[in-house]
């Protein structure tokens, strides 16, 4: 289940969404990912994991609603199609992430991370080396910046939605992302110049 989900969750999810945000903006990227709970409920209910309610499908329909009106200006639907469907099926990969957390045993949220997180870092490393990436270390102090935010705030940000899993359904779990993006467009606009 740890490797499941590190493939999801920080393999194929990363990749998807580092390649899709060479050319998607950021503001973009963060109204699509905000589809996750929405995702999420879906595919519980499909794998009768959780009941259909209709409260659960307006409240993710709302949240996306919401988001889509804070950052219509900032929308941009003049995208490269394939971009946006990298975006899209991370969205999708970080939703099964989560409901294969919730189908897994109770187990320490430190262990299941540490795998998960081991199998995504090989995983991007052998998709940076077959793609011949440079290893240059970042020359740019909000590039250094972001990197320790992105180290800190993803490994307890991932504990402990791994240890709200054990107690919450998938669904509602999946809510915890609802902040993602207003801070995605807020570091955008510090770290990348991007308007808000």
């Amino acid at each position: 289940g740890s490797i499941l989900f590190g493939l999801l969750a920080f393999g194929i999810n990363f990749a998807l969404l580092y390649w899709g945000l060479l050319q998607v903006p950021a503001a973009m990227a963060s109204v699509s990912f905000s589809n996750v709970p929405l995702v999420t409920f879906f595919l519980a209910t499909a794998l009768s994991m959780e009941k259909f309610r209709w409260q659960g499908l307006a409240g993710a329909l709302l949240y996306l609603l919401c988001v889509v009106v804070i950052f219509s200006e900032q929308l941009k639907f003049n995208v490269p199609l394939l971009s946006m469907l990298a975006i899209l099926v991370a969205v999708f990969c970080a939703a099964l992430s989560g409901i294969v957390v919730k189908r897994m045993p109770k187990t320490n949220p430190i262990s299941v991370n540490a795998v998960g997180m081991t199998i995504g870092a090989m995983i991007l490393l052998a998709i940076s080396l077959v793609g011949g990436e440079t290893k240059l270390l970042p020359t740019l102090n909000t590039t250094w910046w972001a990197l320790g935010w992105l180290v800190t705030s993803s490994f307890g940000a991932f504990v402990l939605m791994v240890w709200v899993l054990s107690r919450w359904s998938a669904s509602a779990t999946a809510y915890t992302s609802v902040l993602s993006p207003l801070v995605s467009v807020v570091a955008a606009a510090w770290l990348a110049g991007e308007m808000i």
